[in-house]
């Protein structure tokens, strides 16, 4: 039963008590993949390919189950994981949420399990995470991105819906756990055991392999030529419909309504890009000084989880110094109005020809009157 979105209070937590399974006789244990992020690395266009090809996927032996899914990931496992989870993130309870899981998966008579939701990255329940799939043979997938381009696209993705108003220092002042990923990751090995922790480097490359292929590779599912292939989910925009967005008085920039309205930006972004030198929020030098504040880190996830003896997590060459790098003015007036009659136009267009044909003789009619 889904619960309006709060924290757990200290009693809901304490009852967080899931029946022991009773592991006398031999058993093979289901394989369980948990896809935890990190946001940022093309999550929705895994979750989303792997939602609609769920039938597909059920045949071949691989469940992803419909329980505790909101939106086309499993973000409900994230409100029960977070001591503190974000407001967007459902509720459920724990052990009815196993037993529904559990039923799925028995009714399907698939081998291996796929769950995912970037909200578990920033999760350290791991009591409570190890209680809920104890009985299963778990292993952690994690997509993480180089610190410098995770941080300017996660300041966009907030600014844009509304998460944050902050300035880019102040942003990045409050980041630093969020980008030490191998003090990240080792909540994970403390959960599963590092042997079951899978780290994927995600960069963007001229010529990339489909996020979603690579995410089949890693976990051993099945490549498939009839699967479809969802478009991508989330809207890139310029600096200057991000800023259009942050001037509104809503603060939350979500659900269809506002999905449908950054839709229409994305298209006016793809018509006006940013200029070259204001492409990127930090100035060369911060994001070269970013990459390094953190190569330990790097260095470790490279040799603990994917053997590397070069320490090498990331390939793409780091920014230049010389690189042209202007700070953002701000947006201008004239540009906002711009950006509002393509919007309205737009929007207008979608109203369908009813409401077109309607339109104008009421303006005329008022008009007159």
């Amino acid at each position: 039963m889904t619960r309006a979105a709060r924290p757990f209070t200290k009693n809901e937590r304490a009852a967080f008590s899931l029946r022991p399974l009773n592991l006398a006789e031999p058993v093979v244990l289901t394989k369980l993949f948990l896809h935890i992020g990190q946001p940022k690395t093309a999550t929705t266009t895994i979750q989303s390919f792997l939602s609609h090809n769920r039938g597909a996927l059920i045949n071949k032996g691989w469940l992803y189950p419909k329980t505790a899914c909101q939106y086309h990931a499993h973000h409900i496992l994230g409100g029960m994981f977070n001591m503190n989870p974000a407001d967007w993130l459902g509720r459920a309870d724990p052990q009815e949420t196993r037993d529904k899981l559990l039923a799925e998966i028995d009714s399907t008579g698939c081998h291996s399990v796929v769950m995912s939701s970037e909200s578990l990255f920033f999760s350290k329940r791991g009591k409570v995470i190890r209680e809920f799939f104890e009985g299963f043979d778990l292993h952690i997938v994690a997509f993480l991105r180089r610190q410098d381009e995770w941080l300017e696209s996660a300041y966009q993705e907030q600014r844009k819906n509304g998460a944050t108003n902050q300035s880019p220092a102040e942003y990045l002042a409050r980041q630093d756990m969020t980008l030490s990923y191998a003090d990240r990751l080792a909540t994970w090995v403390r959960r599963s055991g590092s042997q079951s922790v899978m780290v994927h480097a995600f960069e963007r490359t001229a010529k990339p392999q489909p996020v979603e292929d690579i995410f089949l590779d890693m976990i051993g599912a099945p490549q498939d030529a009839g699967y479809y292939r969802p478009p991508h989910q989330n809207e890139r925009l310029n600096r200057d419909c991000v800023a259009y967005l942050s001037a509104m008085t809503e603060k939350r920039r979500l659900g269809l309504r506002f999905k449908r309205i950054k839709d229409i930006l994305s298209d006016y972004s793809r018509l006006h890009p940013d200029n070259s030198d204001q492409r990127h929020i930090w100035p060369p030098a911060e994001r070269i000084a970013l990459v390094e504040r953190y190569s330990d880190q790097n260095r470790r996830v490279a040799s603990e989880f994917l053997n590397r003896s070069n320490g090498e997590l990331f390939s793409n060459p780091l920014p230049s110094e010389s690189e042209p790098w202007r700070e953002y003015p701000g947006l201008k007036v004239e540009t906002a109005v711009h950006i509002g009659e393509y919007l309205a136009n737009r929007l207008f267009q979608q109203a369908g020809p009813a409401t077109n044909a309607a339109e104008p003789d009421s303006e005329a009619g008022s008009a007159q009157a």
